[in-house]
């Protein structure tokens, strides 16, 4: 709708005059002589400087014709001609509905999208496994993804995967330096033994580098340290390192169990009277006793 004020038009002359308003005057007549009246002036022509397009009342439209700067109305024409040119080259379809698969797959192809799963050459991609990259491939051409998006989204996996690997490979050597200094402190004064007696143990069973690997990183490196240190001192393979008196047995003996074993001697009422009398025997026990379970704050 224009948003020009109309230009009120001339009253009606001649006959029309009367037919718009009964009291109007009559024609006027012609002048003595026969002469008729002069003609009305006719419109500017296109030439004597009003715009080619000064007859369109919307304003909204002349606005968008003088940006365009077009001077002439071929210039308008031409504009229009070259665009509809440029339209019917290169016009994608737009599909109707999910079932216009003509018209979706030619807009796939449009946007990149190969002509069969190979297309995507996910099967050369390294590190990916071929069952995963085949569904994959399945899964993108399917919903039109183009090989450039697919490139992406793989790099994007390879870059969150490397990254997840390499955060749980620091989480691992921490929980290793945790779980040896745990260790130390259970096994105090008999560490060194333990240590030698798992050694033992795991070379009599033939366990290699890659097995204990897998086993500390399924149930930790102290629990596989304390199995196979059990397991050596039963065996009698290590001999004691770092003890002096006590015999093969104390070393195996952790703080933990020595501080039982005190326990339990002052508990018995037999072996406190002993020691009460000067047991002479009991005191040397208790006294190795009290070194071993107190090595756990020196080790």
């Amino acid at each position: 709708m224009s948003t020009d004020t109309p230009t009120p038009s001339a009253p009606p002359t001649g006959s029309a005059a009367l037919l718009g308003d009964p009291g109007a005057p009559p024609p006027a007549a012609p002048p003595a002589g026969g002469a008729p009246p002069a003609p009305p002036a006719a419109p500017p022509a296109a030439g004597d400087g009003a715009p080619w397009y000064g007859g369109i009342e919307n304003a909204e439209v002349k606005g968008w014709i003088e940006k365009k700067g077009w001077r002439t109305i071929e210039d308008a024409f031409a504009s229009h001609h070259g665009l509809e040119r440029m339209l019917s080259s290169e016009k994608i379809p737009v599909p109707k509905n999910e079932s216009d698969a003509a018209a979706w797959n030619a807009l796939y192809k449009a946007v990149g999208r190969p002509d069969d799963v190979a297309g995507y050459g996910l099967d050369k991609v390294e590190g990916l496994d071929p069952a995963a990259a085949g569904k994959l491939a399945e899964i993108a051409h399917a919903n039109g993804l183009s090989v450039k998006a697919v490139q992406s989204i793989i790099a994007f996996d390879q870059e969150r995967m490397q990254s997840a690997t390499q955060a749980a490979e620091t989480a691992f050597v921490q929980q290793q330096q945790v779980d040896g200094q745990a260790l130390r402190q259970e096994w105090g004064q008999a560490y060194d033994a333990k240590i030698a007696a798992a050694g033992a143990a795991l070379r009599q069973f033939g366990l290699d580098a890659q097995t204990l690997d897998a086993l500390d990183r399924s149930i930790g490196m102290k629990r596989t340290l304390s199995i196979f240190a059990d397991i050596g001192a039963k065996l009698g393979e290590a001999p004691a390192h770092g003890m002096s008196g006590g015999g093969n047995a104390d070393a195996f003996m952790t703080p933990a169990q020595a501080d039982a074993r005190i326990t339990s001697m002052k508990a018995d009422p037999e072996t406190a009277k002993r020691l009460y009398n000067g047991d002479a025997a009991l005191r040397s026990e208790l006294d190795r006793l009290t070194r071993i379970a107190v090595g756990a704050g020196s080790a």
